[in-house]
């Protein structure tokens, strides 16, 4: 990523994060630092497990509902009933799209300068196998989920998680505004902040 220096670097036994930026060389007038993507494999593994869990719950679920669909043929139309089908399997095919989408193992970490970085709590004892990855500013923002058009928007300063809902023609219906969340650059979430 964006550092003076980049390349894999050997850690000695309870080195830590500032040290292996200093001699990386720190990072380049382009850093966004906000950005940064710290990669640990340890917790690479235990979120791998617990996003199969989840996904595979979610599509249980999904096609316990689409059964449960098709033996209510007499209440609802076969007009209907395709269209409840086709929505579950939207549903199903956005849960495969962001559980590829899902960085696993990554740890929020807040970024400086090494210097600033050196004995704060954010600078982490390394480990066999850690990433970090600094990237440039990014241009779009990803709006996903029940939304009527997912996509990425140009990023435009100074403008709420409104402005962005708008360009991908707002919210479909039935989506559970209340269950929204935003992830940050950094990789932490958010939410109640419409």
């Amino acid at each position: 990523g964006e550092v003076k220096r980049p390349g894999t670097y050997t850690v000695k036994q309870g080195e830590r994060l500032s040290s292996v930026l200093k001699r990386a060389g720190g990072f380049t007038d382009k850093a966004y630092m906000k950005g940064a993507v710290f990669v640990r494999q340890t917790v690479q593994q235990m979120e791998r497990e617990k996003l199969d869990q989840f996904t595979r719950g979610q599509q249980e679920r999904m096609l316990a509902e689409a059964s449960t669909l098709g033996s209510g043929l007499g209440t609802i139309n076969k007009e209907e009933a395709a269209a409840q089908q086709s929505v579950l399997t939207q549903r199903l095919d956005q849960i495969q799209v962001l559980a590829s989408k899902v960085t696993l193992g990554r740890v929020v970490i807040h970024l400086d300068e090494a210097e600033k970085l050196e004995g704060s709590q954010n600078d982490l004892v390394l480990e066999d196998g850690d990433n970090l990855n600094i990237p440039l500013k990014p241009a779009s923002v990803m709006v996903v989920g029940s939304v009527r058009n997912p996509t990425s928007v140009l990023h435009k300063e100074n403008e709420d998680v409104q402005y962005y809902l708008n360009r991908a023609g707002g919210l479909s219906p039935g989506s559970a505004e209340k269950e929204m969340y935003l992830v940050k650059a950094d990789g932490s979430a958010i939410t109640g902040f419409l």
